[in-house]
C-alpha cells in the first residue's frame, strides 16, 4: 500500500507541475469590439494560459471579412483555440487562422483593442474553423510564437433578427513538453501495475 500510496504522490506532483499554471490565465482583451481591418487584441503568454474575448457589433448588411491580430510568446510551441457564435442572421460564417507575415507595426494596452497602423499581410492558412450548428471552433492548433490573425467572414442581414453581431475568443496555452508528458505516463502505469498486485494478493 505504501508503494502505492507514493506512486499516487508522484502522479499528482506530474500532473500538478503540468496543470497548475492554468489557474494564473489573464485576461488580455476584454470583450474588445471590432475596430477595422487588422484590430489588434495584444500578446497572450501562452505559459499563463491568457484568453481575449472579442466580438463585432451592428455589422452592415452584405458580406463582411474581419481581420483579427494577435501575438503570443514566449518562444516555443502553444496551441490556440478558437471559438465563434454568430447571430442568426449571418449566412456563410467562416474563420480561418492565418500568419501575419513580418511587417505590420501593432501596438495596445491595458485590455483594449486598436488597430494596426500597418495593414497585416496575411501568410497561407493554417487551420479553418470546424462549423457546428451555432458556433464555428478552432480545435487547437500548436505553433510556435510569433503573430497570427483569424479572418472572420460571412453575409450578414439586416432584416428582422436585429442587428447582424458575432462574438469570439482565443486562448493559449503550451504544448506539453514529451519529458513531463513521459513522467505523467511512467507514474500512471506504475499505479496501475501496483494496483494490479495488490489485488492479486
Amino acid at each position: 500500500m505504501k508503494q502505492l500510496s507514493r506512486l499516487a504522490s508522484a502522479v499528482a506532483i506530474a500532473a500538478g507541475a503540468l496543470f497548475s499554471s492554468q489557474a494564473m490565465a489573464a485576461d488580455v482583451c476584454i470583450n474588445c469590439e471590432y475596430l477595422g481591418e487588422g484590430t489588434f487584441l495584444g500578446a497572450h503568454n501562452s505559459l499563463t494560459f491568457d484568453v481575449s474575448g472579442f466580438r463585432h457589433t451592428a455589422i452592415g448588411s452584405g458580406s463582411f471579412s474581419d481581420t483579427w491580430v494577435f501575438d503570443f510568446a514566449p518562444s516555443g510551441s502553444a496551441e490556440i483555440t478558437g471559438s465563434f457564435v454568430p447571430s442568426a442572421n449571418i449566412t456563410g460564417f467562416a474563420v480561418v487562422l492565418r500568419q501575419v507575415l513580418p511587417g505590420s507595426v501593432c501596438a495596445t494596452g491595458g485590455n483594449v483593442a486598436s488597430v494596426c497602423s500597418t495593414t497585416p499581410t496575411l501568410g497561407a492558412n493554417i487551420s479553418s474553423a470546424f462549423i457546428f450548428g451555432p458556433t464555428a471552433t478552432l480545435s487547437p492548433v500548436g505553433l510556435s510564437a510569433g503573430r497570427y490573425a483569424f479572418q472572420v467572414s460571412g453575409v450578414s442581414s439586416t432584416g428582422g433578427a436585429g442587428a447582424p453581431t458575432y462574438s469570439g475568443q482565443v486562448s493559449v496555452s503550451p504544448v506539453p513538453e514529451p519529458a513531463s508528458l513521459a513522467l505523467v505516463g511512467v507514474a500512471l502505469l506504475g499505479a496501475a501495475v501496483s494496483l494490479r498486485r495488490a489485488r492479486k494478493a
